[in-house]
């Protein structure tokens, strides 16, 4: 649903489609490293 809704924002602001999945891939991107790092956080402290 997020996707969807990222690429649907971006088409209505008219950006190309190429430029349109690299901005899903790097959201995607930073979402996997944030919860990459907040697990580790998590772990080191002793709550996961």
């Amino acid at each position: 649903m997020v996707i969807t809704s990222i690429q649907y924002g971006l088409a209505l602001e008219g950006i190309a489609t190429p430029i349109q999945y690299m901005i899903t891939g790097g959201v995607l991107l930073a979402t996997v490293v944030i919860d990459s790092v907040t697990r580790k956080t998590q772990k080191t402290a002793g709550r996961a």
